[in-house]
């Protein structure tokens, strides 16, 4: 239709080609930051640049989603609002360009904070932004009694020092505020949006969110604003003399700066996630080829370590398949780099990534080797008659496939990740469904919500499922039962879950 024509015409949209037509195929993370880089005007930025510029423009502020995965409507929705607010490549803001209105501009609002504080205990008490109550400033104390409201701003993140809240405001425009513990004395510090607090001694530091996110800091009393760092940044910890912080403008990779702007220095190569510094350490989750891994480094750069290849990892008292396993991987698979796998018996089915991540199989004594199946797959996960996994070949689709590669079957249409066959069932995240818990039956039956909460990780052991939830600035580890009764919390630390 015309609007295709129109968006082609003007370099919004390039196709893929002459020999390509990808009606059926879904719009991905990257290409939906694309499209918006593309309709603010910056129709000549490179593919290998569009990340960056998007993050620059501040079009992804507030949500954190993987560039080659079906972006999810709630997603696409936060980032073409945070596009109204970017400034085109003439200069100018969008929204004001479009017209819109000056009371939907002002109360811009974000999505996901995975790390902005929430909550933060001080003196006893727990300050914190009520999720059931528009995210407004409350406080009650730590055994719960007493709950206050504090104010009616909706709360983006806080921090709370020497009597005093500091908060940004959402219904400002992410302004930052302070007022007394008791909730009097409210007092406007400055005009910036602003993200990621924290109050170290006699300074506020921050995230400026009116100049591209770039790092600054302010006299407890809004005077003495200055700025630290030329980075986007996302996260940011004082500790010491040191700023912590993910930089939007390095592929989210792990910085450090001196409180006095010197010293910036790369600390990690990862793109870092879910950061928290203990002491000399930082610890945090590492984005790797579409997979989070738990790591820890100290903050000098130094001694970086992989706490665990699979943050739902579940120890057992029955430790004689992960040793099994173990010594298959170290003995006979040192010579494949292998993104998933399943032990079974004697056999060990992988994802062959030497080969295009196409789906192999090899004993566990190093013979055997043979090609199952030719679609890059993830997720892999069998029983005594099929092989399961997510094809990558197929937007991320679960399929079943007998161990000699016949009978091969399309089971569903969703994104599907962290596959887990049980008792005739298939149990799944479905990142097309804002990352729900799904279950189906082995032959792709019957396909359900399971847990209707946003997980992050999935596992099943016996007849318990395993999975995590972002709760404020951390994730929380719970799980329910296959019946979907009993749903328990285990730990604030989803990554050292121990199963007796």
């Amino acid at each position: 239709n015309h609007y295709i024509s129109w968006a082609l015409a003007n370099k919004i949209i390039l196709g893929y080609s002459s020999e390509r037509f990808g009606f059926k195929d879904y719009l991905t993370g990257w290409q939906a930051k694309a499209i918006l880089v593309r309709t603010l005007g910056y129709t000549e930025t490179a593919d290998e640049d569009m990340n960056h510029k998007a993050d620059e423009l501040g079009i992804t502020i507030g949500v954190y989603f993987d560039d080659h995965t079906p972006i999810m409507r709630r997603t696409m929705a936060v980032l073409m609002y945070n596009s109204l607010f970017a400034k085109t490549s003439e200069g100018k803001i969008l929204g004001e360009e479009l017209g819109i209105g000056e009371e939907v501009l002002k109360n811009r609002k974000t999505g996901s904070t995975f790390e902005r504080e929430a909550a933060v205990r001080h003196d006893g008490w727990i300050y914190y932004k009520n999720t059931e109550d528009a995210n407004k400033l409350y406080k009650a104390r730590e055994d719960g009694s007493d709950v206050t409201k504090l104010d009616d701003s909706e709360v983006n993140c806080l921090d709370v020092s020497e009597g005093w809240v500091y908060f940004s405001s959402k219904s400002d425009l992410d302004k930052l505020y302070k007022i007394s513990t008791n909730g009097t004395d409210k007092v406007k510090l400055g005009d910036d949006g602003c993200d990621y607090i924290d109050v170290d001694d006699d300074w506020i530091y921050f995230i400026n969110k009116s100049d591209y996110s770039k790092i600054y800091r302010m006299k407890l009393d809004g005077t003495g604003k200055d700025g630290i760092s030329e980075d986007s940044a996302a996260y940011l910890r004082v500790q010491g003399d040191w700023i912590y912080y993910r930089n939007i403008s390095d592929s989210s990779r792990l910085y450090k700066i001196n409180i006095d702007g010197s010293g910036r220095m790369k600390i990690v190569d990862d793109q870092g996630l879910f950061v928290t510094i203990m002491g000399d350490w930082i610890q945090y989750v590492a984005a790797d080829d579409g997979k989070l891994i738990r790591c820890m480094v100290r903050t000098d750069g130094s001694d970086k370590r992989n706490i665990s290849e699979n943050p739902m990892a579940i120890e057992t008292e029955d430790s004689d398949e992960n040793m099994k396993l173990q010594t298959a991987d170290k003995a006979n698979l040192e010579d494949y780099s292998v993104d998933s796998l399943d032990v079974l018996g004697e056999w060990i089915y992988f994802s062959n990534k030497s080969d295009g991540g196409r789906l192999y199989k090899i004993k566990t004594d190093g013979t055997g080797k043979a090609k199952v199946d030719d679609d890059e797959c993830s997720y892999i996960d069998a029983d005594q008659e099929w092989i399961y996994f997510s094809s990558k070949s197929d937007y991320g689709r679960i399929y079943r496939v007998r161990p000699d590669g016949t009978g091969k079957d399309s089971l569903n249409r969703d994104y599907s990740a962290f596959i887990c066959v049980q008792d005739g069932w298939i149990y799944y995240r479905n990142l097309m469904d804002e990352q729900r818990v799904y279950r189906m039956e082995t032959d792709g039956e019957n396909r359900a919500v399971f847990i209707d909460e946003q997980a992050l990780f999935v596992n099943v052991m016996g007849n318990w499922v395993y999975y995590n939830v972002s709760e404020g600035n951390s994730l929380a580890a719970y799980k329910m039962k296959l019946d979907g009764t009993g749903r328990v919390k285990i730990t604030q630390d989803p990554l050292l879950i121990n199963v007796d």
